[in-house]
């Protein structure tokens, strides 16, 4: 890792964002240009800020809902979003399970939360979604439009992630349906996301808010990453189709950044690389100083310069054992080396309380919600708790990640 950088970070001070949102009266246009992120106008920018996960992807282990059904029930253990909504439409019906559904989207996030995410000097969020939303009440971009308006209110950038595709891309339950994994075994599905991304494309074509569209998350069950590449290139396509001005950001599926293509011979333009950052085996805070240095900062400077395109840590955290002062360790590094990121994530509504999962958490944890035996009326009443404003935020990971005014060495 090199000890000097000759761009000096501009996009540091986030505040310059809204700064061109005011005096152009909307966000600039983003592109990859060589290795940073530029504006329109030539502007280097550094996105940074936070992942909004389990909004419109609910995760039961970051959510209020007990999962066990009680013994001898005919329910099944409630995993992940499919498996949640079933229960409901089987306890309530659908209209009624749609009600539950809605006032969770609701009352998780509001216009007020974008105006704190751009109190706290962010100025992007990566916002995860499944092509569910297609099937849920107002289709695809009920919600979507929503977020993005309301950060170009704000003058933050929305990058979209295509958290499960159809089919889903892996075994995990946050691609929405835990276990299903059918998304590279079957070719019906990859041309059902290659009509979902064709559409996202044409909706948000002209919307400069829209930083960029995330193609697939953390697409581990590719066979190979040459099988990855070739499916990123068939969604890449579908994008370029109907949208040339956003940047598409390709992930690396835990193959790691180093198994990347050269994005000329692919004959992809204005992308970006992504990789996401965790050490689920830290012992203690320290384990993370190696951590950053050879596995994230090596491959993506490596990277970054062999192939000269942007990188992004489209998710990261120092769970366990990480404290504030190794975030800002985290963040000032990367914001150094001009690479991109995004905390995971910007709230937890679990029930056991605080932990560095989230910006904002429960001070001793949320009142559980048990969808198995509470009534239509206890559920519903219960969801307003889940707003921000019910939450304790972090102060210590708040000043770890602001961002900073500084200048790197030239």
């Amino acid at each position: 890792m090199r000890n000097h950088f000759s761009l000096v970070v501009v996009a540091l001070g986030a505040a310059l964002l809204p700064s061109f949102a005011s005096a152009q009266g909307k966000l600039p246009f983003l592109k990859a240009e060589g290795t940073r992120i530029v504006t329109s106008a030539g502007h280097p920018v550094v996105l940074r800020g936070f992942n909004l996960g389990n909004w419109l992807v609910e995760e039961m282990w970051l959510s209020p809902f007990d999962t066990d059904p009680p013994a001898g029930s005919e329910f099944k253990k409630i995993n992940d979003h499919v498996r949640l909504h079933q229960t409901f439409v089987a306890r309530f019906g659908q209209e009624k399970a749609d009600r539950l559904l809605d006032s969770w989207r609701a009352n998780f996030l509001t216009s007020e939360d974008f105006a704190r995410l751009k109190a706290e000097g962010v100025n992007c969020v990566r916002l995860p979604f499944t092509y569910d939303l297609e099937s849920e009440p107002g289709g695809l971009f009920r919600w979507l439009d929503f977020a993005v308006a309301q950060a170009r209110v704000n003058g933050i950038y929305v990058i979209l992630d295509l958290h499960g595709a159809p089919g889903r891309q892996g075994i995990e339950h946050h691609t929405g349906e835990e276990g299903v994994n059918q998304f590279f075994a079957d070719a019906k599905f990859r041309a059902q996301t290659v009509q979902l991304w064709g559409k996202i494309a044409a909706h948000y074509k002209d919307e400069p808010a829209v930083a960029g569209y995330d193609l697939l998350n953390e697409p581990v069950s590719a066979p190979n990453a040459s099988s990855l590449h070739f499916v990123h290139s068939t969604l890449y396509e579908a994008v370029r189709a109907v949208d040339p001005n956003h940047i598409v950001i390709i992930e690396d599926g835990y193959k790691n950044l180093d198994q990347m293509p050269d994005p000329r011979i692919m004959g992809w333009k204005n992308v970006m690389y992504s990789m996401h950052s965790y050490k689920f085996d830290a012992k203690t805070a320290d384990d993370y100083d190696g951590h950053l240095k050879w596995w994230v900062m090596a491959q993506s400077k490596g990277v970054q310069d062999k192939w000269q395109v942007p990188v992004y840590v489209g998710e990261w955290n120092l769970e366990p054992h990480g404290n504030p002062e190794k975030a800002r360790m985290y963040a000032q590094t990367f914001d150094a080396a001009n690479i991109s990121w995004s905390l995971w994530t910007y709230k937890t509504t679990s029930k056991w309380g605080g932990s560095m999962w989230g910006l904002y958490t429960p001070k001793t944890g949320l009142k559980a919600i048990n969808p198995f035996t509470d009534s239509f009326e206890q559920i519903e009443a219960a969801m307003p708790e889940i707003r921000t404003e019910n939450l304790v935020r972090n102060p210590d990971l708040a000043a770890a990640l602001a961002p900073s005014t500084a200048t790197t060495p030239q």
